[in-house]
Order: structure tokens, then C-alpha cells, then sequence
């Protein structure tokens, strides 16, 4: 197997991993024990590896829009025979995503309901388990940070959570123009350039707005992983809960009760210990959560399904964001 790559200041190195990965495999006998299964570690590398290894790269922006949007990224996973056109698994995972594609996009709530089909659109903040298909993948994504698209945007909250809408509705008719040119940019670099220009104008037209405390509220949630009570949180910046519910639910459309949740669920799915041979009592103490079956039930809440069916589920497309090398 030959690697090529390009790297830029901004581009965040992840073949170093692949190389621990592949070491790491190299024995051929050795078993990983679950509750429900023993798994030879060369049949484990199937999954992780197709995970690691299909071309998924993330670009960085200006600082100043860092503070809003975490990333570019793009991927070649859609492309694969063995990924077109079938189902894959999304969990909650604290982002929201502009997704450019001139295929259709299939995405079904995995607890039932209507299939959204889409081209480019916007993926709010999932609260819920959805189901993803597509042929081909995406030209290029847009993931911004949990809190970011209200600083483009006037369009509520509450009205992106778990779904799915046109990119015109959120960001008016300049959308259209620049979709357009990202379609025809020759390359990454162009492509970084106009992002970069695009939400700079958006940042100009609605002067900067920014919440300053809504944001320090949310920094410290975040610093302790969901961990810390909204009483506490209240307390230290000499507001009112109400406040503080009344701030996530504009910025975030959910209260902070349940971002918090979000939060601890998904450092639990990021802990390196989370595999299958996990003690998950160990993880539940760690991550916050009361006891054992506290976390059992967060986790089957939020993937659809309890942790030992979560391990073993097909989750390959979300693995990235779910490593320290995407955040």
C-alpha cells in the first residue's frame, strides 16, 4: 500500500495513527473478549481499518472563524463500493454540518419517521440516532461548532435540530453562488479560500454578534465534558438558571441539561477505554455518569441500541469524529 499525501499548516496529520493502527495488528491470534463475542484482531482490522483509512482529511480556517466553524473536511468514504447506497449509522456528536453533494442524501431517523432526501443541505445538532445513504461522497463538508451557526445566521435553532434543510433557507440566495463556485474550484486550497471568504461577509452582515457570556457558559460545560451542574454554572457567572436555559435553547435549540448529556456520551464514545472488552462501570465513573446502568441507558437513549450492540454496530462513517484526531 502506498500513502501519498500534501500537507498544509492547516491540514491535521492523522497517518501517524494509521501507522500505530497497522502495528498494532501486525499479530494475527490474539483475541479481544466481550461479554457477547471474541474477536481474532485481524477480523477487528477489518472495521477499523476501513474506518481509519478511507482518505478522511480535515482542514482548519483563520482562527477567527475557528471559533464558530472546527473544520473542512473531506473523504472518499461514499465512493467505496462496499459504502454506496447502504445504510450507516449517525449518533448525537455535539456538531452541525454543511453537507456538499450533488447526489442525494437519504437520512432516516433511526427510531422511525420520515426519510429526508436532500443534496447540499445543513445537518443541525443531532439529539437523535439517524441513518445516513448515499452514492457518492460529499465535495467537501462544513462542520461547525455546536454554537456557531447562530453568528450567520437568524434562522432559530430549535428549527435545524435533527433535520435536515436547504442552505438557502438558512443562509439567503448568496448561498446559491457560492455552492456554485465550490462545485468548479480546482482544489482544496481553492475551496478553503472561498469558505473562508463567505462566512467573513456573513460575519460582516451580522456585525460580529456574538453572546460573550453564552459562550464562556458554554466553554467551561464543555471543559468539563458535561460533567458540571447548570446550578454550578449559574452560580459561578452570577446568572440565573433561566438565563442559562433560555441561552442554549436561541444558540443551541436544546436545553443545557440536555447538551450536557450529549456531552458525557460522547467523551464516553471518545475514552480509549470504550472497546469491547470495557468494564462499564469503570466508564460510567469516569464520564459522569451515576452508575452502570446510568450509562447503559444514556447510551441506548442516544445510539439507539446498548453499549455492547453500539460496538459491534456498523459505525464506521462517524469513527473519525469520535478519536481525538478530529477535535
Amino acid at each position: 500500500m502506498i500513502w501519498q499525501s500534501t500537507f498544509s499548516p492547516r491540514k491535521l496529520n492523522i497517518f501517524s495513527f494509521y501507522k500505530e493502527l497497522l502495528q498494532f495488528f501486525i499479530s494475527d491470534n490474539v483475541v479481544v473478549q466481550s461479554k457477547r463475542c471474541i474477536i481474532k484482531k485481524n477480523e477487528l482490522f477489518n472495521e477499523l481499518i476501513t474506518a481509519y483509512m478511507h482518505s478522511y482529511n480535515i482542514y482548519h480556517l483563520h482562527p477567527i472563524l475557528r471559533r464558530y466553524i472546527d473544520c473542512i473536511w473531506v473523504d472518499q468514504f461514499f465512493d467505496q463500493a462496499a459504502n454506496k447506497n447502504k445504510p450507516h449509522l449517525i449518533i448525537p456528536d455535539k456538531t452541525v454540518e454543511v453537507i456538499f453533494t450533488q447526489d442525494t442524501v437519504h437520512r432516516e431517523l433511526k427510531s422511525g419517521g420520515d426519510i429526508q432526501k436532500n443534496k447540499t443541505h445543513l445537518s443541525g445538532l443531532k439529539t437523535k440516532p439517524q441513518k445516513i445513504r448515499l452514492n457518492s461522497s460529499p465535495i467537501i463538508c462544513i462542520r461547525f461548532k455546536a454554537h456557531g451557526l447562530y453568528t450567520f445566521t437568524k434562522v432559530k435553532a430549535s428549527e435545524v435540530v435533527d433535520r435536515a434543510i436547504a442552505p438557502l433557507d438558512i443562509f439567503g440566495k448568496s448561498f446559491e453562488q457560492f455552492e456554485e463556485q465550490l462545485f468548479e474550484a480546482n482544489n482544496i486550497t481553492e475551496q478553503i479560500a472561498l469558505v473562508e471568504h463567505y462566512f467573513f461577509e456573513k460575519l460582516k452582515e451580522f456585525d460580529f454578534r456574538q453572546d460573550y457570556s453564552f459562550e464562556a457558559i458554554l466553554h467551561k460545560l464543555e471543559l468539563s465534558k458535561g460533567i458540571r451542574s447548570i446550578q454550578s454554572l449559574a452560580e459561578e457567572f452570577n446568572v440565573s438558571i433561566k438565563t442559562i436555559e433560555r441561552k442554549f435553547s436561541h444558540h443551541l435549540g436544546v436545553s443545557p441539561k440536555k447538551y450536557s448529556r450529549i456531552l458525557r456520551l460522547f467523551h464516553a464514545l471518545q475514552t480509549q477505554s470504550f472497546k469491547p472488552d470495557s468494564k462499564l462501570v469503570e466508564i460510567a465513573y469516569e464520564c459522569g455518569f451515576y452508575d452502570q446502568m446510568h450509562f447503559i441507558k444514556e447510551v441506548k437513549h442516544f445510539t439507539g441500541m446498548p453499549p455492547t450492540d453500539y460496538l459491534q454496530s456498523d459505525r464506521v462513517f462517524q469513527q473519525p469524529i469520535f478519536t481525538s484526531l478530529a477535535n
